[in-house]
């Protein structure tokens, strides 16, 4: 009998997933930690996605499947699929990435044993467009693995702001559920899982597992900001755009540093730690993150659709 309060809620926001999903749903249920939910919320999907959602929730108890009239985006999906949890711990996944069998329990033990660990993830591996596993993701400085667990806070902070890559996989890794619910979730700007990492670093500290256990998806469209601004905000993004300018370069670019500077006030301990924060994260957007102001403002107008 399943316990009525899981160990893990799993986080599955999906939307025309139909190509990959049995096997991302095969690889979940195969986990060795059989006590979980699985929390799917489909985004209005035109596709098979619901068919295949709703044969897998009549097999299996575990999954529950919701599905939304209208598709918010992605960034209201991720929320939701949170908001819709019980267990002490959540990750998020996707429709499409691959899980080694062991991938909660080695997660778990990390945090299991240690209070002060917000965040264990694992090394991940591109599963490239032809289906042939590809190089391990890297993003960090990549000198060893990431533990911050004895590091003062300003220093865990900095690694983690700083360590992030193009491509920012610690989010799919396991939460403390209770540290998840103090931040802001995925807000309505560019990067927004970036920010929620940023704001659990000030929680707690991050430990990443060395063993690649996560294979992550490299899908034809990465990369596309076409393609990450309709999944984002929904499908009417890109006309609002260019008719409106409401998601103007500029202004996406603004409040993306708006929306970090407002987390890091939210969590300062004290006014010298709102100074030194709030210089930290404003010089890292300004300098790290200004490829994204470029990449906004270069965006092709034939691929509007």
């Amino acid at each position: 009998m399943t316990p009525s309060k899981p160990l893990v809620s799993i986080g599955m926001p999906v939307y025309n997933e139909e190509r990959y999903l049995g096997e991302a749903l095969d690889s979940l249920l195969s986990q060795s930690v059989k006590n979980f939910e699985l929390i799917i919320s489909d985004n209005a999907s035109t596709d098979r996605t619901g068919e295949i959602c709703l044969a897998y929730a009549a097999k299996d108890s575990r999954v529950r499947y919701y599905r939304m009239e209208t598709n918010l985006g992605s960034i209201a999906n991720c929320n939701r699929v949170f908001q819709l949890s019980n267990a002490d711990y959540f990750f998020f996944v996707s429709g499409h990435d691959l899980w080694h069998e062991s991938f909660i329990a080695r997660c778990l033990e990390i945090l299991e044993h240690d209070s002060s660990v917000v965040l264990c993830y694992p090394a991940t591996r591109w599963i490239e467009p032809d289906g042939r596993l590809g190089d391990v993701i890297t993003g960090w400085w990549r000198t060893s693995f990431i533990d911050t667990r004895r590091m003062p806070r300003t220093i865990r902070f900095c690694t983690v702001l700083w360590g992030l890559g193009g491509y920012c996989y610690p989010i799919q890794g396991i939460m403390r559920s209770d540290a998840l619910k103090r931040t802001g979730l995925m807000r309505k700007t560019i990067a927004p899982d970036v920010q929620v990492l940023q704001e659990l670093a000030l929680l707690g500290a991050f430990v990443e597992l060395p063993e690649p256990l996560l294979y992550a998806r490299r899908l034809p469209d990465f990369g596309s900001w076409n393609h990450a601004l309709v999944k984002s905000y929904g499908p009417g993004a890109l006309s609002a755009w260019y008719l409106y300018g409401r998601l103007s370069a500029w202004y996406l670019y603004g409040k993306m540093i708006w929306d970090h500077w407002r987390s890091v006030a939210k969590h300062a301990r004290s006014k010298r730690d709102k100074v030194i924060l709030s210089f930290l994260v404003i010089f890292c957007m300004v300098t790290k993150y200004r490829w994204v102001l470029h990449g906004l403002r270069t965006r092709p107008r034939s691929s509007i659709s």
